[in-house]
């Protein structure tokens, strides 16, 4: 019988060893309350009028009723100390410990409107032409921050934990929410499968990732 894992939640006191390894066995963890509310409320403010001015998305997995908000260094300076978060780049220099460096690869602020429709289960690394990498060769580590609470009604990011080498057979299979707490971060080397649920409510859900 296949083991399931759990999505791990830790505090932000978490050391990023601990963080890495819990990466390295289930390919996601959430660490929660690692930036304050008012950063967060900057964060938001500052972004306030690009997201106002985006257009939203082009198709159904970019999301016809969700805005993607991007050169986020150069339109928000409350959120560099987001996006270059101590503990956040001790962690992601742990689990890409085999390059010589790494460099951010984009940023954008995703907020999804009510009716939005579930995407389908999908890994990251397939941003590159789809090439298939070596098992446990990881070449990128994606972020989610929870700009505002994570609900299964209103669009929540969900994974796969575990399933970091398994292949995608169904676009339906089970999958586990981050649940929504005050800031948390979630971290996913590129193997993990994972989805944004179907939004069904108000308010508009917003993370940066």
């Amino acid at each position: 019988m296949e083991q399931t894992l759990e999505l791990t939640h830790v505090p932000a006191t978490t050391d990023a060893e601990t963080i890495a390894a819990l990466m390295a066995q289930a390919g996601a963890v959430v660490i929660d309350e690692l930036i304050t509310p008012e950063l967060i409320d900057s964060v938001l403010t500052e972004l306030d009028p690009y997201l106002a001015a985006t257009e939203a998305g082009p198709d159904e997995f970019s999301g016809l009723n969700t805005r993607r908000t991007g050169s986020l260094i150069a339109r928000s300076p409350a959120s560099r100390a987001v996006i270059a978060h101590p503990l956040v780049l001790d962690v992601v220099g742990r689990v890409l410990a085999h390059a010589t460096t790494f460099q951010l690869h984009l940023t954008q602020m995703i907020s999804i409107g009510p009716g939005e429709p579930a995407q389908p289960v999908h890994r990251d690394q397939w941003a590159y032409d789809f090439f298939t990498f070596p098992t446990g060769y990881e070449v990128q580590v994606s972020t989610m921050w929870a700009m505002t609470d994570f609900t299964e009604e209103n669009g929540a990011t969900r994974v796969v934990p575990g399933a970091t080498s398994r292949p995608i057979v169904c676009a339906t299979r089970t999958t586990t929410p981050s649940a929504p707490r005050c800031a948390p971060v979630r971290l996913c080397s590129i193997p993990v499968p994972r989805i944004t649920a179907a939004a069904r409510t108000t308010p508009t859900r917003c993370a940066l990732a």
